[in-house]
């Protein structure tokens, strides 16, 4: 194991698995994501290091913890990029069961599935149509209905043309495969952000296609396999703790959005 912050060690020589786990945060790091990101393994064949920075402009952030992992892949071997935000709580032993469940899927990219911090009860993971309107999943849809603990697009129902969006709260991508330059190097995160007018009411509205699910287009784009998994119990903080694996709010199923 190493620790917290700039000081990095490799751990134990017979670990196979070197991890840089990104905290990007502006401020502070929610004293409830502590513990998680104190102890996210147990596994005496991992070596992780937990990294956080950052500053107001959020994927700036991201890309700098992305930018740094790079840059340390000769020096201190790191193999996986995992992204844990600041504002979430892990369960104890987190890292484990993503990277397990990681291993077992045969994902590009797994994600985990995390709750948005509001009453709806909807989730930052879900379908994204060719026509650009983006479903989110609810979490009573994800407990309930989704058919396994981890789920790529030909694993839900769907139409012709849609994929999955998922987040980054929490996710793993492997920085030694073949696209994680090319991505880096085309857009790495990027939001995509758009005014429209209604040529009926001649009303302006504006959009955003958040880092998280640009990344996730680019993924499909390029044929890059995403998945989504709820093997891991967070809660993400704001108002209050809005959870992954409790059934709660407004609505059984969300209409999307453009």
């Amino acid at each position: 194991m190493t620790g917290i912050g700039g000081n990095v060690s490799l751990g134990p020589p017979r670990a196979q698995e070197r991890i840089f786990i990104a905290v990007p945060t502006s401020e502070h790091i929610h004293k409830y994501a502590l513990p998680g990101l104190c102890a996210p393994s147990r596994s005496p064949n991992r070596a992780w290091v937990v990294r956080p920075y950052g500053h107001s402009m959020l994927n700036k952030t991201f890309n700098d913890l992305l930018c740094m992992a790079l840059n340390e892949r000769k020096t201190h071997g790191w193999r996986y990029f995992v992204m844990h935000h600041a504002d979430q709580e892990s369960e104890i032993g987190w890292l484990d069961k993503l990277m397990d469940e990681y291993h077992r899927s045969g994902a590009d990219v797994l994600s985990v599935v995390i709750a948005i911090k509001d009453r709806r009860g909807v989730v930052s993971t879900g379908l994204r149509g060719a026509d650009g309107r983006i479903t989110p999943f609810t979490v009573r849809e994800v407990l309930d209905s989704l058919p396994s603990d981890t789920f790529g697009i030909e694993d839900v129902p769907h139409a012709d043309g849609d994929h999955l969006v998922v987040n980054s709260g929490l996710m793993v991508f492997d920085l030694t495969a073949s696209w994680v330059e090319r991505w880096a190097l085309d857009e790495a995160f990027c939001s995509v952000d758009k005014v429209f007018k209604d040529p009926v009411t001649g009303k302006f509205s504006a959009s955003c296609l958040t880092e998280d699910w640009s990344f996730s287009a680019y993924c499909h784009l390029h044929g890059i396999r995403c998945k989504a998994t709820k093997v891991v119990k967070v809660t993400h903080h704001g108002s209050a703790g809005f959870t992954n694996f409790e059934r709660w709010g407004d609505r059984d199923r969300d209409e999307g959005r453009r």
